[in-house]
């Protein structure tokens, strides 16, 4: 029942998330009082209460609460800082964020970056640059920890191409995938 309410609430929503020139499947939970322009959100993400502006995601993202992603930068520059003042201001680059990404809560995320596949970023960071496939990033500005997985795991997981896939099928591919041996996982204890 649950299930349903959510549902029909996230349908209601739809009217005005396409207003603002969203694309937002179904199968995505976009919690109220988010703010998404020009966006293109992949399947079954969690979008956290947040400001989008011209974002595009993979499939299975999670995005937590009060997070901002690209906007407009101010054209410190000038006489004017003001959008209304000022011809300089930098705006429209899309950002855009991988498969599977995690993004902790009370993150920055500068417009234009490419985030790839896998990644995590930890909550309070701010993301200036570009962020390789699975890593772990923290910080401000944000450096990478450590990859999430090592190379011949994660090889196995693009190979796998989960994401790609409706979340039933996805679960069997990933429950499929023989990454037993100790040996191939990351030791988070280091």
């Amino acid at each position: 029942m649950r299930g349903l309410i959510i549902w029909l609430f996230q349908l209601l929503k739809r009217p005005w998330l396409l207003f603002r020139h969203n694309k937002v499947p179904l199968s995505t939970r976009v919690v109220s009082g988010s703010l998404l322009v020009d966006c293109k959100i992949g399947n079954y993400c969690y979008i956290g209460k947040g400001i989008y502006n011209s974002v595009e995601t993979g499939n299975y993202c999670s995005i937590a609460p009060n997070v901002v992603i690209g906007g407009m930068e101010h054209s410190y520059w000038a006489i004017s800082t003001s959008t209304h003042l000022s011809e300089h201001c930098i705006s429209g680059r899309k950002t855009i964020i991988g498969h599977d990404v995690w993004i902790g809560a009370n993150c920055v995320v500068r417009q234009g970056v490419k985030i790839g596949s896998g990644v995590v970023i930890g909550a309070g960071s701010i993301i200036t640059k570009d962020v390789p496939e699975n890593s772990i990033v923290c910080g401000a500005p944000a450096k990478l920890l450590r990859e999430r997985f090592n190379v011949k795991v994660w090889e196995q997981i693009k190979k796998s191409h989960y994401w790609d896939y409706k979340k039933k099928y996805a679960r069997k591919i990933i429950a499929q995938l023989d990454l037993k041996d100790e040996g191939d996982r990351i030791n988070l204890n280091k």
